[in-house]
């Protein structure tokens, strides 16, 4: 989100065999350096340097993380973009007006420009004009196949209502254990979070998930697709893939008589866990074939070398590959995507099998360099001797012009 703080984490690694201490790692955003820090590192070893920093506006940026300079200066920055959308249309289904909701989604939208749209039934909806890229629904009944159609490359986060007491309504579109029941405790009992399982969204509940109590809901063990599970193993939140669409379902619904969760902090933070962008983060190798739209007429394409392509329908059939380092900008659009060095130029395994085969050695020590091209010497140096012959020849060429010229 805009004007909020966030880590950027990178993995760096030194492939020679000396210790590096203090090298300067710097992050670049819109060519204006905006964070840096020091780090030492160790030979043959990867080390993990986390930057800091924010923007102002939900759009496309420019950035690359730069290591100061060595003898290969190719593998010293990494090129990327940071995709925050703006034009982001989001959905809510509820005939049950759930105000913790649609306060969070205008919350989190006071510093972006998402469009939200509110249908009191799927009816409604399935009749608009909507084309939402994520979706909120409160009760299963808004949960079906018609949804599932009106649906292409969607996320849709489930709240049961109140009123829904098992899973079965919904079993025949994602496949669930129908051993599920509703389940409700006393006013001195709840359940918390368990933080056992490994997944991203758990971040959001670091050092809280105690503060988290569930009262009521459904009822249904945790498995493969559970992101946040309970304290009895039973399931907060799962996910499924149905077509080109992703599923979030939850096991508890937003009255307050079933959980705090709605009234804690973290509730913010979850509901817009939904709405960010899967390649906030994007870049390619070099190498790689184009995985953007070329089907365009006349899609211009800017090299980071300035050289500038034209593509029309008839050259569309023609793969386009990135093969300089650096942003392709297309200009059509004013669009940005990252060019980096492809993983195999970092190992020598494929180099060292074909180089060795040919009889020829990788160096990798820098420092003694000279000393190591020495002790690799092979057979006699006959530069030396034809150069002794050379000078021997020369004086006596040298001393018989001189016996002749006295001669005459």
């Amino acid at each position: 989100i805009a004007n909020e703080k966030f880590k950027i984490s990178a993995d760096i690694i030194n492939q020679s065999s000396n210790f590096q201490k203090d090298r300067e790692v710097s992050l670049f955003i819109d060519d204006i350096k905006v964070a840096s820090t020091l780090i030492d590192l160790n030979p043959n070893k990867s080390t993990t340097v986390n930057l800091t920093t924010s923007v102002a506006d939900n759009r496309q940026y420019k950035c690359y993380l730069m290591i100061n300079d060595d003898y290969v200066n190719d593998d010293n920055v990494f090129y990327f973009t940071l995709n925050l959308q703006n034009d982001i249309e989001i959905v809510v289904i509820d005939n049950t007006n759930n105000k913790f909701l649609l306060e969070s989604l205008n919350v989190i939208n006071y510093r972006n420009n998402y469009k939200i749209n509110t249908f009191s039934n799927i009816s409604d909806f399935i009749e608009s004009q909507s084309k939402p890229s994520v979706i909120y629904i409160v009760g299963f009944q808004n949960f079906s196949d018609q949804l599932i159609k009106r649906m292409n490359n969607t996320k849709l986060v489930i709240f049961p209502a109140n009123t829904d007491y098992n899973l079965n309504d919904i079993s025949h579109i994602i496949n669930l254990d129908t051993n599920n029941t509703r389940i409700k405790f006393d006013s001195d009992n709840y359940l918390n979070i368990d933080q056992n399982i490994n997944s991203d969204i758990l971040k959001i509940f670091k050092n809280i998930n105690h503060d988290v109590n569930i009262k009521n809901y459904i009822s249904m063990k945790s498995n493969y697709n559970t992101l946040i599970s309970l304290s009895n193993n039973d399931f907060l939140l799962n996910s499924y893939k149905l077509e080109n669409n992703n599923i979030f379902l939850f096991s508890t619904d937003l009255a307050l008589s079933s959980s705090n969760l709605p009234l804690k902090g973290v509730f913010i933070p979850l509901v817009n866990y939904f709405i960010g962008n899967d390649e906030v983060l994007e870049f390619v190798r070099i190498g790689s074939e184009n995985n953007y739209n070329f089907n365009l007429s006349n899609m211009k394409i800017l090299t980071p070398s300035n050289k500038e392509y034209n593509y029309n329908v008839s050259k569309s059939e023609k793969s386009f590959k990135f093969t300089e380092l650096g942003f392709y900008q297309f200009l059509n659009n004013n669009k940005y995507i990252a060019s980096n060095i492809n993983y195999d130029e970092f190992s020598n395994e494929e180099a060292n099998t074909f180089l060795t085969k040919k009889g020829i050695n990788i160096i990798n020590d820098y420092d003694n360099i000279y000393d190591i091209i020495n002790s690799q010497k092979k057979g006699f140096e006959l530069w030396r001797y034809i150069l002794f012959i050379l000078i021997f020849l020369f004086l006596i060429e040298f001393f018989l012009s001189n016996f002749y010229i006295k001669n005459e």
